[in-house]
């Protein structure tokens, strides 16, 4: 057998389409066109579109609530952060006046005083800086309070004029 005795016989007739079944009821003629109503292809285009409307506002509404639910909750712990280091802050300050005031008793500086070699005198002395308090300054005592008081009452009328 040659070649081309085998392609011929290798290719075959094409097969033939399946016929359509005709399932209207015998003895009714075949509709092949129909009407369509204008308004009804619009109206499901609009209910489409409206359903959809609505599932895309439902899905951003939800994606907004988690969204605030993320932010609320971040800033919970942010707060709480602060919270805490306030409170650590407060508990160190109040250590820190404790120990000052542990250190402030006249025994502790004593103690401090005596480690620095110093001793307790056992009669004081006083001593005088010259230049230090100017001698025209007066004690306060009761006349100096009443001369005061009286050069107030001058003075105040002169400083409620100016303005």
């Amino acid at each position: 057998m040659t070649a081309t005795a085998r392609a011929v016989q290798q290719v075959r007739a094409p097969r033939r389409a399946p016929s359509r079944v005709d399932h209207t009821k015998p003895g009714t003629p075949k509709k092949h066109l129909r009407v369509v109503d204008p308004n009804a292809a619009r109206n499901a285009r609009a209910k489409r579109v409206g359903v959809w409307g609505i599932g895309l506002l439902v899905l951003a509404s939800l994606l907004a609530v988690v969204t605030v639910h993320a932010t609320m909750a971040e800033r919970e712990v942010l707060i709480d952060r602060v919270a805490e280091q306030t409170a650590l802050a407060q508990d160190h300050y109040q250590e820190l006046r404790l120990e000052y005031a542990r250190l402030s008793t006249p025994q502790a500086v004593i103690d401090r005083a005596t480690g620095l070699g110093m001793i307790i005198a056992t009669r004081p002395r006083y001593l005088s800086a010259p230049g230090a308090v100017d001698s025209s300054v007066k004690s306060v005592n009761a006349s100096n309070v009443d001369a005061f008081s009286q050069d107030w009452g001058k003075v105040k009328s002169d400083l409620v004029a100016a303005p």
